[in-house]
């Protein structure tokens, strides 16, 4: 889940690593790691939910490197790989980023999202999410080849 309003280092002081025991537990609200147990009531869930930054089925294509606790991130030596990575294509995942949000805010602006909770209504609470919504997203992505060029950079997923 991506979550806006928290400073871009907010995450850096905590272990957000979680096990794949712990994966079932997230969807009843419960967080296990190995520093700490964490219980979520479902009405606090559903809070955090509301701060959604983008949607599960838009975050397929953020860079691997910017979602936390990605498949990926529970490997050895997926640290080293990650900070290589963000070192290396430091420039262009400013670059996608930056058009990534804009796209991101230009489909809210055409369905009429202006606000958290517009957003969480209309989007983000939906069962199998909005799926005009959605494809209206992609072809965002799809007309740009700049951000074609990005994804396949960066080893994105292009939409179909």
């Amino acid at each position: 889940m991506q979550i806006s309003g928290m400073p871009n280092n907010f995450y850096e002081s905590i272990n957000t690593s979680i096990s794949p025991q712990s994966k079932q537990s997230i969807n009843t609200g419960s967080v296990s790691t190995r520093e700490l147990d964490v219980r979520i009531s479902p009405e606090a869930m559903a809070e955090l939910e509301k701060m959604a930054m983008y949607t599960e089925q838009t975050a397929e294509y953020l860079p691997k490197v910017t979602v936390l606790n990605n498949s990926d991130s529970h490997k050895i030596g997926y640290g080293a790989w990650a900070e290589s990575f963000q070192n290396t294509y430091k420039n262009e995942l400013s670059e996608y980023g930056d058009k990534f949000k804009g796209f991101y805010e230009e489909t809210k602006i055409d369905h009429d999202i202006f606000t958290a909770d517009d957003h969480y209504e209309k989007v983000i609470s939906l069962k199998g999410g909005n799926t005009e919504f959605q494809q209206d997203f992609e072809d965002k992505l799809k007309g740009d080849p700049r951000m074609l060029e990005l994804m396949g950079i960066l080893g994105i997923k292009k939409p179909a």
